[in-house]
């Protein structure tokens, strides 16, 4: 498994991890703002790198 298939199948589980820890009720088993906040981060620094590999060499 390449680092890129590792990356994807992480991301897959993230989805199925907060689904199955939110209670009935809609409560979650982990702490939403340091999950929102770690998943932003994850998210910004994927959009930085993107915009650094889209820059121009010189």
């Amino acid at each position: 498994m390449n680092q890129v298939d590792e990356i994807v199948a992480l991301a897959e589980e993230i989805p199925q991890l907060i689904k199955q820890n939110i209670t009935p009720d809609g409560h979650c088993r982990f702490d939403p703002v340091k999950t929102k906040i770690a998943l932003e981060l994850v998210k910004y620094e994927i959009e930085k790198s993107i915009r650094a590999q889209s820059l121009p060499s010189n």
